[in-house]
């Protein structure tokens, strides 16, 4: 039927009854997909795993994130920013730079806001991360010099200085820790 994404995973309401040892080493299978629509199947389900799951996963999630699939380009940065959300829901130091990252990737499908977004949870614990913040801006003000006349590009550049001030006037930030913390005692 028209406007309905289906056919819809079995995965998709509920892990009840679901052999979690068969399901993790699934989830693990399928971050290493080569193809990003297979990758981006499982991004609704990290939201479902308990602290314990995703810490035996979060090595395979890191790299999901920082190596794109070389196949399906289309959908090769869902998979990446289900992955960005994860690590600043669970205060991920790591996962600030990563956000920062995949800013930089000037490539097909790569939303900034969706960078954004992730990075603004972490408030000023992202502050030494200010100064690429301001490069990836320039960068972006350089690459088109009529920016303020595109849209789009008038919205990231504007989306960065919003963030760069959040970030700064958060004088009092919430701890991070590290994935290797995290992974030791997942809570």
């Amino acid at each position: 039927a028209p406007g309905k994404r289906e056919p819809k995973s079995i995965l998709s309401d509920s892990l009840d009854g679901v052999d979690r040892t068969l399901l993790l080493a699934a989830v693990r299978e399928i971050l290493k997909s080569e193809d990003g629509r297979i990758r981006r199947s499982i991004g609704d389900l990290y939201a479902k795993l308990a602290p314990n799951e995703i810490a035996v996963l979060l090595s395979d999630i890191v790299a999901a994130i920082q190596k794109p699939a070389p196949s399906g380009e289309m959908f090769a940065y869902d998979i990446r920013f289900a992955g960005l959300d994860l690590l600043a829901r669970l205060r991920i130091r790591e996962g600030m730079s990563m956000c920062v990252d995949i800013m930089n990737e000037f490539r097909w499908g790569r939303k900034l806001n969706r960078c954004v977004e992730p990075l603004s949870k972490y408030g000023g614990a992202a502050r030494e991360l200010v100064p690429r913040l301001k490069a990836t801006r320039l960068a972006l003000v350089e690459k088109n010099k009529n920016w303020e006349k595109d849209e789009e590009q008038k919205k990231d550049v504007y989306s960065i200085d919003k963030l760069i001030e959040k970030i700064e006037a958060d004088k009092n930030p919430r701890p991070v820790r590290s994935i290797q913390d995290f992974i030791t005692n997942p809570k």
